[in-house]
């Protein structure tokens, strides 16, 4: 039921917001009731994981997170310094 004394296109609004907050506060409460406790990865554990894809991981806190493919700028950006320290290894004379 609408609270406030105003036209009746924004009562409505007013409940519609107020049934998605309703949904919002429900779906939080039912994800926090399902949280399981994760064992935490030391880094020996860490360094030897392998979940069978080509995701990669970094561990935070003893979690593995799943960090976010390169973009292509820092692609582009790895290449040039590879092709640098080729360049400065060729001209030293080093194998």
């Amino acid at each position: 039921m609408c609270r406030w004394n105003t036209t009746e296109s924004y009562c409505k609004v007013a409940l519609k917001a107020e049934a998605k907050l309703a949904r919002l506060k429900s779906m939080n409460h039912t994800i926090n009731t399902m949280n399981t406790t994760i064992p935490k990865l030391t880094f020996a554990q860490y360094l030897t994981y392998d979940n069978g894809t080509d995701n990669r991981y970094e561990l935070v806190q003893g979690q593995l997170k799943l960090m976010n493919p390169p973009t292509l700028l820092h692609i582009r950006i790895a290449k040039f310094l590879e092709r640098q320290f080729d360049l400065e290894i060729e001209r030293l004379g080093y194998p």
